[in-house]
């Protein structure tokens, strides 16, 4: 497989869909809206290359007894077809806390296994009916599921990862940087290797305007400013402590109000950006040098990346360089 070297498998498995020809992936960015079933597109295209098929466990229960929820304390497992213990990622879904199912990832995941990393897709309890914490605390709870059970699969617990979009790419960075959600599951703080988050969310933050974003943000957060400060992953900076690949759009969507969503999502990532270099990663370091693309909008990549990815925001803050890895 070419096109990358990096540090992390989970890394390497997502900066790898730049192999598919770049006009494609420009194509699909024009509407950004699609991104999460761009990457799935991607992925695919590049699983193809690769005829066998994945061994697929269904509907696995990471949370059993009392208070479990029958539908979404489970998790989806595609493992490459290998006699090797392979790398696993955990993957959360998006849905503005409120919507979405691991059934909707299965391209994703067959994908990933492909390529060789088994993909952990999982469900969670989503709000109106539940608010923050718990949204995160049953990722931590998949998250030790596989820290314990992925042998029994053919994954290899040394080497788990995690990653999600848009309200999976906040809940996948604060599982990360917010040590306590580890804690409460009995995992060490190193269980995790490294984040893939795409479209996250890194400051909670009721918006001045669009009636339909504040009521997102109170349905899953509520109101209070405290919440919203221990609910921010940029607030756990300091923590960062694994490899992590932070993705963005390039557009915005405008929605009522006059607020678009995206630039919302976007504003997070800068300040996100900001925080990170305050805690020591700066951009001349681990994040590498600046190019342009053939629009001329300023873009960092990795030194580790031997070709540019099709997106305008994408920050690798490798915070514990290790050998390079090779799929």
């Amino acid at each position: 497989m070419s096109g990358v070297t990096a540090s992390t498998p989970a890394t390497t498995a997502i900066i790898t869909a730049s192999t598919i020809p770049a006009a494609i992936a420009v194509d699909f960015w024009k509407d950004p809206i699609k991104n999460e079933r761009m990457l799935q597109v991607l992925l695919l295209a590049l699983a193809l290359q690769t005829p066998d098929k994945p061994k697929e466990f269904m509907d696995l229960h990471y949370r059993e007894g009392k208070g479990a929820d029958p539908k979404k304390h489970k998790l989806d497992l595609y493992v490459p077809p290998s006699d090797k213990a392979m790398p696993v990622l955990m993957w959360i879904h998006g849905g503005d806390w409120r919507a979405g199912d691991r059934k909707e990832q299965k391209d994703l995941g067959r994908a990933f296994a492909r390529v060789g990393v088994a993909c952990a897709v999982i469900s969670y309890r989503l709000s109106p009916k539940i608010r923050h914490p718990e949204h995160v605390q049953d990722c931590a709870q998949a998250f030790a599921w596989l820290h314990q059970h992925a042998k029994e699969y053919g994954g290899d617990p040394d080497r788990l990862f995690v990653g999600g979009h848009s309200a999976g790419g906040h809940l996948s960075t604060l599982l990360t940087l917010n040590r306590k959600y580890f804690d409460e599951v009995r995992l060490p703080e190193d269980a995790v290797k490294g984040v893939i988050s795409v479209s996250g969310v890194y400051q909670i933050a009721l918006p001045k305007e669009a009636p339909s974003l504040q009521k997102i943000v109170t349905e899953a957060f509520g109101k209070d400013p405290a919440a919203f400060e221990e609910a921010s992953p940029v607030s756990f900076v300091r923590n960062a402590k694994v490899p992590m690949l932070v993705l963005t759009e390039t557009q915005a969507r405008k929605t009522d109000g006059g607020q678009g969503l995206l630039d919302l999502i976007r504003s997070s990532m800068e300040q996100f950006r900001g925080e990170i270099g305050k805690a020591g990663w700066s951009p001349g370091g681990s994040t590498g040098s600046s190019w342009r693309n053939p629009a001329g909008v300023s873009r960092r990549r990795s030194p580790s990346c031997t070709r540019e990815t099709p997106l305008e925001q994408a920050l690798l803050i490798d915070t514990h360089p290790g050998p390079t890895y090779r799929p």
